[in-house]
C-alpha cells in the first residue's frame, strides 16, 4: 500500500483547485478517482480466502470487492500444508459441457485433482465462482488472487496507488471537481489528459510486472533492421 495519505491529497486539492470546495468533497472526488484509477489500471490485487468446498455445491458466493480472478486454488485433500492445487480459468459454456461429460481435463488438472472455473451468476444477480468438477467433500479451501476494488477512501487512511501517481489523482479530483461545481468541462478536460495518460502508463506498469515484458521482436534484414 501507497505511503500517501488521503489526508495530503485532499489538502493538495484544495490548494490547486480554482473554486471552493469542502474537505468532504474533495474526499468524495478523490475517493472516485482512485477508484477509477485501480479499476482501469488492476493494480489493487489481493489474496482472499472464499471459504471451503460443499460436497455437491459447484458455485460459491464472491465478495463484491472482486473485479477479475487472476488465480483459483483449491486446497488438495491429500496434502493440506500445500497452497492448493491449481484450477484452470475456463468459459460459462463449459460448465454446462462439463456437466454432460464433454469437457475432458489433462495434464495437472487431471493427476493433481484439480478443474476449471469460470464466473457464474445466482438467480438473483449474485455473482458466483464456479467449479468444476463439482466438488465431492466438504471442507477443501478455496483461495483467490484477484483485482479488487479498493476500500473507500478515508480522511486518515492512504491510498492504494503508487505515490507516483498522487499528481494524477489530485488532477482526476480537481476535473471532477471544476464538472460538478462549477460547470466548466473546458478546464476540466486538460487535466482529465493527465490522469488518463498517467492510468495508461501505470496499466503497463501492472502489466510488465505481472506478464513480463512480453516476447522479443527478432530483428530481420530488410524487414525491420537495416545491414
Amino acid at each position: 500500500m501507497s505511503t500517501s495519505t488521503v489526508a495530503s491529497l485532499v489538502a493538495s486539492i484544495l490548494q490547486e483547485a480554482v473554486f471552493d470546495a469542502s474537505e468532504t468533497q474533495a474526499v468524495k472526488w478523490l475517493n472516485a478517482r482512485h477508484r477509477l484509477m485501480c479499476g482501469r489500471t488492476r493494480c489493487f490485487r489481493k489474496r482472499l480466502e472464499l471459504g471451503t468446498t460443499i460436497g455437491g455445491q459447484q458455485s460459491y458466493p464472491l465478495p463484491l470487492e472482486v473485479l477479475e480472478i487472476h488465480e483459483v486454488l483449491v486446497e488438495s485433500s491429500e496434502d493440506s500444508g500445500s497452497l492448493g492445487v491449481p484450477y484452470g480459468a475456463g468459459l460459462h459454456s463449459d460448465l454446462a459441457q462439463g456437466g454432460l461429460g464433454y469437457l475432458w481435463l489433462g495434464g495437472i488438472y487431471q493427476w493433481a485433482g484439480g478443474g476449471i472455473y469460470a464466473r457464474d451468476d445466482s438467480l438473483g444477480g449474485e455473482d458466483l465462482l464456479a467449479l468444476f468438477p463439482v466438488p465431492e467433500e466438504d471442507g477443501r479451501a478455496i483461495t483467490l488472487t484477484a483485482v479488487c476494488r479498493p476500500p473507500d477512501l478515508e480522511p486518515g487512511g492512504n491510498v492504494v496507488t503508487p505515490p507516483e501517481f498522487d499528481d494524477a489523482l489530485v488532477e482526476g479530483a480537481i476535473a471532477t471537481g471544476l464538472r460538478r461545481l462549477e460547470n466548466r468541462p473546458d478546464l476540466a478536460q486538460p487535466k482529465d489528459a493527465i490522469f488518463d495518460e498517467a492510468c495508461q502508463e501505470l496499466l503497463g506498469i501492472v502489466n510488465r510486472r505481472y506478464r513480463g515484458s512480453g516476447p522479443a521482436t527478432i530483428r530481420i534484414r530488410g524487414v525491420n533492421a537495416t545491414g
